[in-house]
């Protein structure tokens, strides 16, 4: 572990300052030649293995942001016996907070077996700053911009650098993205205009007009220039444009196949007073940029429900010209060089002469640039070499940004309770000022439009491939935490929870994930898959910072970021399922979300709670690993998850009706039923009332078919346009290789179709009837058991 005792010595050796981490790849990587410290080992002695068991006063003090601490757990050897039923007797209070810290009683610590010389593993890079919401939207913004300018012929807007050239207004370049989104929320240029608003628009953005009047004109012109003709355009084109995700041209871009920092589309040239008449600005706009001949290239006319035409068409990749559906005089269809349609060249509007030079894309794939966002693969490690890069990039980082002085940044910590362990009480005083100025640089990067850091991390690393840091009964039948319950290759199939009943193994939910952090890198913010609960586990290292909002807050926390980013959350609907957005906790609380913290040290568990978003970061080099693990009581944020899935087209993990099927079929007592039961009605009740809806609105359906008993491949039950799981029903059609949900029947085009199920109707039926008579003998039996109580003992005679 990385300490302030290190830092001060590594100061004291080397006292001249190290320069400021690079703009984009931090030059400590290319400091570290990975064959020749190949045969490097893991310093396992400068690591942490146990932390201090700080009492709950200390975890209540104040911090950053305000923020309260989730609630500490502490249980006693008896408690800690069954993981499962601990975890139902705190789950009320965790939901409160969305995560909570476990740890475990004094003397149970798992022995880390993963064998550190042979584990390797891949990084993602990560570039702080670009991964906030609001920041995103800023560089798509930018990349548009410049595509449509580059398109469109507007050569003095863009150069071969592939940069927008803006202008520099009072001795510094506009920030488009700040003009746009200030001129939108004073109801448009046309409004501003002509209420005369553009010196308070100016001075909103933090110009001196009262020193220099010209400022708002020259204002007015940047955006007139610049933002009118895109937003025009891009108004033209979502008036015919249903809503629907593309591709992003950025992927077959060469010069921006990667978003770069914010200014890397920004080219700053000296701004003249333009000659523009204010009586005819929109005239202007239209006669420069040819706008009323713009319309939407006719990839919108396949915006539309897909029939089945429109897939055989759509199958022949650009033969065709989407605007007039004819495939021929061949040569002169143009081709988008992001999704591959084709457009005669005299269809467009308005026409072309000729194919135009370079790459050309149509409107709907300029207009969802930036909807791939995602990490580069980064390097391939061993942990010994990892950890050199990570702890010289912490002593670096540190050197160039020290502690402020004079300033306690954790309140008062006179108080702390420490254990037997090797800590110190003034050493741990110490680490707790540097974890609190390492989540103010975190955040301060994040939010920094200038300074750009690229952190690497190695996150979702299979234990099935690579090995799990706990011992498995298989490799390690004499250990005896291999048979330990909290061991997490044991945790998601024990006794109690839910996805013991999936068939299959999941990576990263019934199977653990291994994390390898280092200082920075981050976990955006996310629920779990399913919205299922997670655990995960600090087997050693630097502090892992938490936060957690509650699942009752999900829905404020998403129109908080759609608010900071609405064209993120209009271009990919399901941004928040891609684990790439973050968002301050501060600008959360300050729109009413519920938000807490927790700090995460070595030996210490960390759950999170259904649809509880969760984030955080680490402040070094550490190993965490983690999985899923259900509670009855997840069931109703389960189903709400998989009707969630369907509306977003979104791919479940596993069929959530199959679950409780199987449930079904292999557990009969009462108890198990009583709490099965409403959740087994509400599918059973659906499967009868979507499969009456299917036979009498589809009209051509000729047959129904009983599928045989085993399970069908997964590609055989799901709906190619939902993307749902029908493991009770589905619908086919012959000679169409796909397959769709009842509802979605009418995909499939004009040919007759074919109604596939599990069970028959009567079937179903009876099962429901068998869990409601379990159900009731378990109430009955609750009944006799609070008899007993109220009675003492005494013998009573029942009837029945």
């Amino acid at each position: 572990m990385l300490s302030i005792k290190s830092i001060k010595q590594t100061n004291n050796n080397n006292k001249s300052r190290k320069s400021e981490p690079g703009p984009s790849r931090n030059p400590n990587r290319s400091n570290l030649n990975l064959n020749q410290k190949s045969e490097r080992k893991l310093d396992i002695n400068s690591i942490r293995l146990i932390a201090p068991r700080i009492s709950p006063k200390h975890d209540q003090n104040k911090r950053l942001f305000n923020l309260e601490h989730c609630p500490i757990f502490y249980p006693t050897i008896e408690e800690f016996k069954d993981p499962m039923k601990y975890f139902d007797s705190i789950s009320s209070k965790l939901k409160s907070f969305g995560i909570g810290k476990i740890v475990p009683p004094i003397g149970w610590k798992s022995p880390c077996v993963l064998d550190t010389e042979s584990f390797r593993f891949k990084t993602r890079l990560q570039r702080l700053n670009s991964m906030e919401a609001s920041a995103r939207a800023n560089i798509n913004f930018l990349d548009q911009l410049y595509i449509f300018h580059k398109q469109q012929g507007n050569s003095s807007f863009v150069n071969n650098s592939c940069k927008i050239q803006v202008p520099n207004i009072d001795y510094r370049p506009v920030d488009l993205w700040r003009v746009r989104k200030a001129v939108n929320a004073l109801g448009g240029y046309d409004v501003i205009t002509a209420q005369r608003k553009w010196s308070f628009l100016a001075k909103s953005l933090g110009y001196a007009v009262q020193r220099s009047p010209a400022i708002a004109f020259q204002l007015k012109t940047a955006y007139l220039k610049i933002i009118a003709p895109f937003e025009e355009y891009m108004n033209r084109v979502k008036l015919i444009q249903s809503p629907q995700r593309f591709k992003s041209p950025l992927d077959s871009l060469s010069p921006l196949t990667s978003p770069g920092p914010l200014s890397n589309n920004l080219n700053v040239t000296d701004e003249s007073k333009p000659e523009i008449s204010q009586n005819s600005d929109r005239q202007k706009i239209n006669q420069t940029f040819g706008l009323p001949f713009i319309t939407a290239n006719p990839s919108t006319a396949s915006l539309s429900a897909p029939s089945r035409e429109w897939e055989e068409s759509n199958d022949r990749g650009g033969e065709i010209c989407e605007i007039c559906g004819s495939d021929e005089d061949d040569p002169n269809i143009l081709l988008c060089d992001c999704c591959d349609k084709g457009y005669h060249l005299q269809c467009l509007t308005p026409a072309l002469q000729a194919v135009p030079e370079g790459n050309w894309f149509c409107d709907a794939c300029i207009l969802s640039t930036g909807n791939e966002f995602g990490f580069e693969e980064g390097q391939e490690y061993n942990l010994a070499n990892f950890q050199l890069r990570a702890d010289n990039f912490k002593k670096k980082w540190i050197e160039a940004h020290p502690i402020p002085i004079k300033k306690d940044l954790n309140g008062n910590n006179n108080n702390l309770e420490l254990d037997d362990s090797d800590w110190s009480k003034e050493e741990f005083k110490k680490e707790l000022e540097l974890e609190n100025h390492m989540e103010r640089e975190f955040w301060r990067l994040v939010e920094s439009p200038n300074e750009n850091v690229e952190i690497e991390y190695g996150a979702d690393i299979h234990s099935s491939t690579y090995g799990s840091g706990f011992p498995h009964v298989e490799k390690h039948p004499l250990e005896p935490y291999a048979r330990d319950g909290w061991n997490l290759n044991n945790l998601p199939i024990a006794p109690g929870s839910l996805l013991r009943y999936i068939k299959s193994d999941i990576a990263g939910m019934t199977q653990p994930w291994i994390y390898v952090g280092m200082a920075f890198s981050t976990f955006a913010w996310h629920k779990e898959d399913h919205y299922t609960y997670s655990v995960n586990y600090h087997h050693w290292g630097d502090t892992k910072t938490w936060y957690g909002v509650p699942g009752e807050d999900d829905e404020k926390l998403e129109a908080a970021m759609k608010l900071a980013a609405p064209e993120l959350f209009e271009q990919q609907p399901d941004v928040m399922y891609q684990l790439v957005t973050l968002m301050s906790p501060g600008r959360l609380k300050s729109a009413g979300v519920r938000t807490y913290v927790c700090d995460q040290r070595p030996n210490e568990f960390v759950i999170t709670c259904p649809r509880s978003y969760h984030s955080g970061f680490n402040h070094g080099f550490n190993l965490n690993e983690a999985v899923n693990f259900c509670l009855p009581d997840w069931l109703p944020d389960g189903n709400l998850c998989v009707k969630h899935y369907k509306s977003l087209k979104k791919l479940p993990v596993f069929s959530h009706d199959e679950l409780l099927i199987t449930i079904f079929l292999n557990e009969k007592s009462p108890k198990v039923s009583r709490w099965l039961l409403p959740h087994f009605r509400e599918m059973i009740k659906r499967e009868l009332s979507d499969r009456e809806n299917a036979r009498t609105s589809i009209s051509n359906l000729s047959t129904e078919v009983l599928i045989e008993p085993e399970d069908l491949p997964e590609d055989q039950i799901q709906c190619h346009h939902c993307k749902s799981l029908g493991y009770l029903s589905h619908v086919t059609s012959p000679g169409c290789p796909r397959v769709s949900c009842l509802e979605h029947s009418h995909t499939l085009g004009d040919g007759v179709k074919v109604l596939r199920f599990k069970y028959p109707d009567d079937v179903l039926e009876a099962m429901l009837l068998r869990v409601t008579n379990r159900s009731i003998k378990a109430g009955r039996q609750m009944d006799l058991t609070g008899i007993e109580q109220r009675t003492s003992g005494r013998k009573v005679i029942f009837f029945f």
